[in-house]
């Protein structure tokens, strides 16, 4: 089986992007790949011709970003290595380039730009076959596919001859590949490289059958377009992969802890066998994954990887002999250890992998992602493994592996980003929160075994009403059995115990769970085979996930290493609390940022005391500061941020963009909307619709205005519509609690009249000005006593239904006495939404304007089936009227300086 390719050449051609990957040492490279041009991504490895172009030599491919009217390849271009596990080295991304997937012309200036050199002045250089690649253990070795077998027709070119014929027009990177190290002497001498007869030999040729193929395709490139986001949209994801927040390698599977690679052993290519939940550029790589391109197709991780070796220090000298030696055999002791093993001088002999992974699932940062969805994926999610290896991963030496875990709390609540420390709102009712919740601690189950969790949440603060509610429904799992006793909580409120920056007594809480980690123990593999297996986890979470549980997750890794150092025979006091051991501290601190930049865009607070494991002012400053840099990108630069994300990870389509131009924020995912809905008019249904009479006809959620006598307001509230064989319902809904708050009756026999059209409530974007999808109708009905208006609740959250927006026939706003004609007013949701993907697809699901119609037509035929006059009759006097509500020309009349500029504000800031 072919493993990922190392080195992948990238070659712009006129038919579009050719990835050739280059294999190492003897093997021959595999076939190379098409990329069409155009706004969809499509990948082919039909053999087609190659003529000269810009080319660029790249680490790997992340992934495509695959908008409605443009594509791009995001290619990996810089690495830095940061480990090596079982000698597989461990890089970090550090450079990406983008390149666009519209034509030939800009793929190649972007190719162009990013070696600096242009199209002109790559066909003008020359070839020499005397320059050498600069030797390197993870570079090419041989990678020419050898000389054709003795007899065999002619074949078609290939990449290689096709670089070499076209001499230096593909530019540095092919020239070095095809020098003295790449072809041997012999091989040189015995192949003979030839161009296609069929291929264009000058430069001018290839730009005039570009300009041929772009006639065809005119129409399909005006629509690729890009929009006014896009340039944001490209900077948003270079910052987002260049800020060393990604890391892959060729051969080891970081997306599983050691535990899980023996659990899920397998010879599929990487990209098959890895661990889904922490594959990150998964839905980026569908393209290429789906097609079965193997050598292509490069998982990364987001989280961290760190590694430090270090000298484990005894207090009396080791017996080399001994026939227990856990760590060393004879042989190599030596070299790892060495004479001088307990003493500072010693060379390393021990060392410490971590390595953090943040799951995929409800992906994001803070104040936007918080809590849990309705699959019981929480926000922030980390799998943070700490391995304790020999340097050189002797077979023969143990290899620990201690996991745990952090999570945002496992229930539906939200944190507004304008303030510093604001309350948890909780959101729905303690059922839907049970279901999350449960299902979240079943998968952890599944994956764990036992779980612990550890709650840092204040007890006496605004952050207590949601650690009651965690406690509650922990106990409540508990005493339903459904985990046989496999859960336990312990609650540590954190600023209490630590007041005073006393962080040292974080000691207290890893006292308290010893016998509990003592009895999960960890992981541990000799030889290939394992010895042991953790049988626990550790769940800890504050209110981010990320500061107060980075101390403590240091401190349990800290004790996780000091039980291994003494199950290795050497003194875990001495080696840590000696004044050169700051590595331990250093490793832990670099996770914790990483994280914490991952999240909340700034570095971990606390982080001087996980350093350097002292808490003074200087470090309380620099922790305002950060708090400070954290609510700036909490109310300005996450919310742009979050849509890309959403994209990047699939769970968003692209209308996430035009719901950002429109709203400057983008949708939570956490509960399906659709369902929601659906939810929400079965609940009204049952609430509402008391008279065994009455047959339900159909509800529908819908908007209105906020505020009473107006049709255009600044925002709209969201009403559940009923309609059955005698009246209509209006239902305000209560969506934290999913019950109906308050709602009116209106009987059918008082309408008089319906007309559906155009409603526009805001001309900032081409999608608020679409007429199809603005629509919406009024009902006209007569005021009388059999308007029922009921309240089932003591309070009514949203707004009074003695002020629903009401407008006469006359076109003056105003209330009506009993006996007046009165008018309500809706339009329709979006038809489609950034979050339901499967709806996304869906080219046969009805438009705004024909769910209106749709609505109107069932009022219609209750109305005649209600009153039960001929059609002539009913045609004449309660007839479905097309008329616009708003027009885009009345919108934009009655758009004003001060909104107009208010708007502009929200987009400087947002946007």
């Amino acid at each position: 089986m072919s493993g990922l390719a190392r080195k992948i050449l990238i070659l712009a051609t006129i038919d579009g992007l050719v990835l050739q990957p280059l294999a190492s040492g003897p093997q021959k490279p595999a076939a190379p790949v098409w990329i069409s041009y155009g706004p969809k991504v499509s990948v082919d490895r039909t053999h087609k011709s190659i003529g000269p172009g810009q080319s660029l030599e790249c680490y790997g491919i992340a992934g495509f970003l695959n908008l409605s009217s443009s594509a791009f390849l995001i290619a990996v271009s810089n690495r830095e290595q940061v480990a090596s596990i079982r000698g597989h080295p461990i890089y970090a991304l550090t450079g990406v380039t983008l390149i666009p997937l519209s034509s030939f012309k800009e793929a190649g200036a972007a190719i162009s730009q990013h070696s600096g050199r242009s199209a002109v002045d790559d066909d003008r250089s020359s070839l020499s076959l005397e320059r050498q690649l600069p030797p390197s253990d993870d570079e090419l070795g041989d990678v020419s596919a050898g000389p054709a077998p003795s007899g065999s027709t002619s074949p078609r070119p290939g990449i290689l001859e096709t670089v070499v014929a076209y001499r230096g027009t593909f530019g540095q990177f092919s020239r070095e590949w095809i020098g003295l190290s790449s072809l041997s002497s012999s091989r040189r001498r015995s192949q003979s490289f030839q161009s296609h007869p069929n291929e264009p030999e000058r430069y001018d040729d290839i730009k005039e059958a570009q300009n041929s193929r772009t006639q065809d395709t005119a129409t399909s490139s005006k629509a690729s377009e890009p929009s006014e986001l896009l340039p944001k949209l490209l900077k948003t994801v270079k910052n987002l992969l260049l800020k060393r927040n990604f890391y892959f390698s060729y051969d080891y599977d970081l997306t599983r802890s050691i535990l899980s690679q023996h659990q899920n052993q397998s010879d599929l290519p990487l990209h098959k066998r890895c661990d889904k939940t922490y594959f990150w550029n998964a839905h980026m790589m569908a393209p290429l994954g789906e097609n079965g391109e193997n050598a292509l197709t490069l998982p990364l991780i987001q989280g961290f990887v760190g590694q430090s070796s270090f000298t484990a220090l005894q207090s009396k000298p080791v017996d080399l002999f001994a026939t227990d030696r856990s760590v060393v055999t004879q042989d190599e002791t030596q070299s790892l250890i060495g004479d001088q093993v307990h003493t500072k001088e010693a060379q390393p002999n021990l060392l410490l992998t971590l390595i953090s992974r943040r799951s995929i699932h409800r992906p994001g940062l803070r104040y936007l992602r918080r809590g849990v969805d309705e699959a019981g994926n929480v926000a922030n999610f980390v799998e943070t493994e700490q391995i304790l290896s020999s340097p050189t991963w002797s077979p023969a030496a143990k290899v620990f592996s201690y996991t745990q875990i952090r999570g945002s709390i496992p229930l539906f609540f939200s944190q507004t980003p304008y303030a510093f420390k604001p309350s948890p709102q909780m959101h729905h009712s303690f059922e839907t929160n049970h279901q999350a919740f449960s299902k979240h601690l079943e998968d952890l189950w599944r994956s764990y075994d036992t779980i612990k969790i550890v709650s840092l949440l204040d007890k006496g603060s605004h952050e207590a009403i949601l650690g009651k509610s965690y406690q509650s429904h922990a106990e409540e799992l508990v005493e339903s059995g459904q985990l046989n006793s496999k859960l336990s909580f312990n609650w540590f409120d954190f600023h209490a115990q630590c007041r005073g920056m006393k962080y040292d007594n974080i000691s207290i809480l890893v006292n308290d769970l010893r016998d509990t980690i003592r009895q999960f123990g960890e992981t541990v593999e000799v030889g290939g085979e394992l010895v042991s297996k953790q049988q626990g986890i550790i769940r800890t979470n504050c209110m981010d996930c990320l500061d107060r549980t980075g101390v403590a997750s240091a401190a349990f890794g800290q004790d996780a290493l000091k039980r291994q150092l003494l199950n290795l025979e050497f003194d875990p006091e001495r080696t840590l609390e000696d004044s050169d051991a700051r590595w331990f501290n250093n490793l832990w601190a670099d996770n914790g940022d990483a994280i914490s930049r991952q999240y909340s865009s700034t570095a971990a607070l606390k982080g001087d005391y996980t350093r350097t494991r002292k808490r003074d002012y200087h470090g309380a400053l620099r922790d305002l500061s950060l708090t400070l840099s954290r609510y700036y990108n909490n109310i300005v630069n996450d919310y742009f941020a979050q849509a890309t994300i959403d994209f990047l990870l699939g769970t968003a389509n692209s209308l996430v963009f035009q719901e950002f131009e429109a709203e400057m924020s983008s949708m939570d995912p956490a509960i399906s909307v659709k369902a929601l809905r659906q939810r929400a008019v079965e609940n009204s249904r049952i609430a509402v619709i008391s008279e065994f009479s009455e047959d339900f006809l159909g509800g529908w959620s819908l908007l209105t205005p906020s505020q009473p006598q107006t049709l255009r307001t600044t925002s709209f509230c969201e009403i559940i519509f009923l309609l059955t064989t005698e009246a209509i319902y209006l239902c305000q809904y209560d969506w934290n609690l999913e019950r109906v708050s308050t709602f009116r009756r209106i009987n059918l026999l008082q309408m008089e009249g319906i007309r559906n059209g155009t409603y526009i409530t805001s001309t900032y974007t081409a999608s608020q000005m679409d007429e199809v999808r603005n629509f919406g109708f009024v009902l006209k009905y007569t005021i009388t006593d059999l308007n029922k208006v009921d309240d089932t609740s003591s309070a009514l959250d949203v707004f009074p239904w003695s002020t629903l927006p009401r407008v006469n026939s006359s076109g003056i706003l105003g209330a009506k006495a009993k006996g007046s004609s009165d008018m309500l007013a809706f339009k329709a949701l979006p038809a489609k939404v950034s979050t339901d993907i499967t709806a996304s697809l869906d080219q046969s699901a009805l438009s705004e304007k024909d769910v209106i119609r749709s609505i109107c037509s069932d009022l219609e035929r209750a109305l005649l089936a209600k009153t039960r006059l001929g059609p002539s009759h009913f045609t004449q006097a309660l007839m479905v009227e097309e008329k616009d509500i708003v027009s885009l020309d009345d919108a934009r009349r009655g758009t004003g300086l001060l909104e107009l500029f208010g708007h502009y504000v929200k987009t400087l800031v947002w946007a």
